[in-house]
């Protein structure tokens, strides 16, 4: 009379005892194998995608503010610009005035933040803000003065 006898692991999640095929390979693990099995493993990753997902999307929508359908065609003729003086050999970028992730203010991606300057000034000026102050003066005309 023969026996037939297999090996079996006990998960350390889900507590079911299962077949050493349902176990990925582990270099220290008892047996040679990871302590949960692949289910669990699997459904752990998900988790953590699906937290880590909800949580990126927060994060942006911090950021960001509603744009008008005219405020998004303003931005989108900066950036045809931008290409159109590009594709006349011009070395230039769309960069943002007030840095998106600056040290001392946050702007937005907004087209009155938007402005087109060369690519050397844009590496000069790196992620960093200059103060400045807007005056708006009675004639309707604004100011920008550097603080």
């Amino acid at each position: 009379m023969t026996s037939i006898s297999y090996v079996v692991k006990v998960c350390t999640k889900c507590l079911i005892p299962k077949p050493l095929e349902c176990y990925g390979a582990h270099k220290f693990g008892i047996l040679g194998k990871r302590p949960n099995c692949k289910a669990c493993v699997n459904q752990d990753k998900k988790a953590k995608r699906a937290q880590y997902t909800a949580h990126e999307n927060s994060r942006r929508a911090k950021g960001k503010i509603p744009l008008t359908s005219e405020q998004k065609r303003q931005i989108k003729v900066i950036y045809n610009a931008a290409k159109s003086m590009r594709e006349q050999g011009l070395s230039v970028v769309v960069d943002h005035i007030d840095p998106i992730n600056g040290m001392l203010v946050c702007g937005y991606h907004h087209p009155d933040n938007l402005c087109i300057i060369s690519s050397e000034a844009n590496a000069r000026k790196s992620n960093t803000f200059t103060p400045y102050r807007v005056t708006f003066n009675p004639d309707g005309t604004t100011v920008t003065v550097l603080v």
